[in-house]
């Protein structure tokens, strides 16, 4: 799907692994979706105030991916918000739902799950 870059954003990641973060982008952009990314919760409320009815998405291994779960509900209480971790921290699941994510699932499977997630999305 070609997606047009003034296309709404649709996906707001709050995450610092690089490569991961291509990973991701290049999925949302295969569906056609427009992604923005933050580095900090204040950013990422920005972000996502600034994107179109975003699906958020959280990596636990941000040492403030708690506090980033609770802005982004505050922000936009009716947004999905999906949280991923490592397979061998299990114990983020339950912080990741306590703070408000809607998901929270290991790695692997948040890879497989992506482009599910990602369809319908685009505009």
């Amino acid at each position: 799907m070609r997606m047009n870059d003034e296309a709404p954003i649709r996906v707001v990641l709050y995450a610092s692994d690089l490569m991961f973060r291509s990973r991701i982008n290049a999925e949302a952009r295969a569906a056609g979706c427009r992604m923005t990314s933050a580095g900090s919760p204040s950013q990422l409320q920005e972000k996502v105030d600034a994107a179109d009815r975003p699906l958020i998405l959280i990596d636990m291994d941000m040492a403030d991916a708690s506090e980033a779960i609770r802005t982004a509900r505050e922000r936009c209480c009716d947004a999905s918000i999906v949280a991923y971790y490592s397979h061998v921290r299990d114990d983020l699941r339950e912080i990741a739902m306590d703070a408000g994510a809607s998901t929270a699932m290991p790695r692997s499977r948040f890879v497989v799950s992506l482009p599910e997630m990602l369809a319908g999305l685009a505009d």
